[in-house]
């Protein structure tokens, strides 16, 4: 068991009937949701996609700004709203979150497609991150060899696999006519 992280779009039906979604590598690792993730509970040190960003030069943010579901957010906090003025609050969060993700899929692509380009010229990743010593291995092969694709499907993916299989269902995205990208949990 554990949380998974799944690419979204405002066109997720359409792609889900495409056929060529049947043979699009697009699933990210339970790895890649624990990096995301980590923005919100680390205790020690610098998240490593925010390392990451440092040493490509890169605004990870973005990232962090695709995880906030707004239509996921109001279904479960606007129930549990006590007052008209702390509903209306939620629906502004929401609608400010909303124009975060507004027409997106063309800076995430640039952002992954620069990502892969730049990890591949930082062949010694693993070594330049800093971890806490308890997941220096376990992590390690995760940032290791770029260029393979060691997993099948999300099981067992390191980060250049994550971020082709990104690229996939971008495309496919594209393809589709969608905007707007996000990630889901469940």
């Amino acid at each position: 068991m554990g949380l998974d992280v799944i690419l979204s779009s405002d066109k997720t039906n359409e792609i889900l009937n495409d056929p060529a979604y049947e043979d699009c590598e697009s699933s990210l690792s339970r790895t890649f949701c624990w990096l995301l993730m980590r923005i919100h509970g680390i205790e020690e040190g610098v998240p490593e996609l925010d390392q990451i960003g440092k040493l490509t030069g890169l605004d990870i943010s973005l990232f962090y700004t695709m995880m906030d579901d707004p239509e996921e957010e109001l279904e479960f906090r606007l129930p549990h709203a006590k007052t008209e003025e702390e509903r209306q609050a939620i629906l502004r969060d929401a609608q400010r979150k909303r124009l975060k993700l507004d027409n997106n899929i063309s800076d995430v692509k640039e952002l992954v497609e620069a990502l892969q380009k730049k990890l591949k010229a930082i062949p010694d990743l693993p070594d330049r991150l800093e971890r806490p010593a308890s997941e220096k291995g376990r992590m390690g092969k995760y940032f290791s060899n770029f260029e393979d694709n060691p997993g099948d499907g999300y099981i067992g993916n390191n980060l250049g696999q994550d971020l082709r299989n990104f690229s996939n269902y971008l495309e496919l995205a594209s393809r589709n006519g969608a905007a707007n990208v996000w990630f889901s949990f469940g």
